[in-house]
């Protein structure tokens, strides 16, 4: 398949859901980037980006998102009660829960930013498997809302992190930019 070919595909497959958004503008780093909205007609859906990267065979699906102010303060309170920071427990709890449910991800911690993806090779791309990466998505960030509204409410209070993360070869992190920057 050209990548033509892969791009109307995609459009195609959202468009008939209702989720297509915008083409985005040309970037050096990817052949074509779509924007679309999950679920279709939810009042506040997620915003994701489809984008295939230069020199790869696969779609990737992904999400941005930046930890909220209000969520930040609510930690930074918890912070000065307990004088454990909450941010790298958030981050670590959501490293755990992205790596179970077997998606890539990076964090920022500096910028209190992360973003999950899933991928799709080009000869597995049907409408099935673009749906059911564009719900493994939501649903992690489904996921991640609640993990942050847990944190922030105290509801960790007294757990320990543990002083190192390990970092393992099925680790798609940097534990190291997350704690250690």
């Amino acid at each position: 398949m050209f990548i033509e070919d892969i791009e109307k595909k995609v459009v195609e497959i959202c468009e008939a859901e209702g989720i297509f958004q915008e083409k985005m503008k040309p970037h050096e780093n990817f052949l074509f980037a779509l924007k679309v909205t999950y679920p279709p007609g939810h009042p506040h859906p997620n915003h994701l980006v489809v984008v295939v990267p230069k020199n790869k065979q696969y779609i990737s699906i992904e999400l941005a998102t930046k930890i909220s102010p209000q969520h930040l303060d609510a930690f930074k309170k918890l912070e000065e009660q307990t004088g454990t920071s909450l941010i790298p427990l958030f981050f670590y709890l959501l490293r755990n829960m992205l790596l179970n449910r077997n998606l890539f991800y990076q964090f920022n911690a500096n910028n209190y930013s992360y973003v999950f993806s899933e991928h799709i090779y080009f000869d597995g791309l049907t409408m099935n498997s673009f749906y059911q990466a564009i719900r493994k998505i939501y649903y992690a960030s489904v996921s991640a809302q609640i993990t942050i509204n847990d944190v922030a409410s105290g509801k960790f209070k007294g757990i320990r992190m543990p002083s190192k993360m390990e970092d393992t070869e099925e680790s798609q992190g940097s534990p190291e930019d997350l704690f250690y920057s």
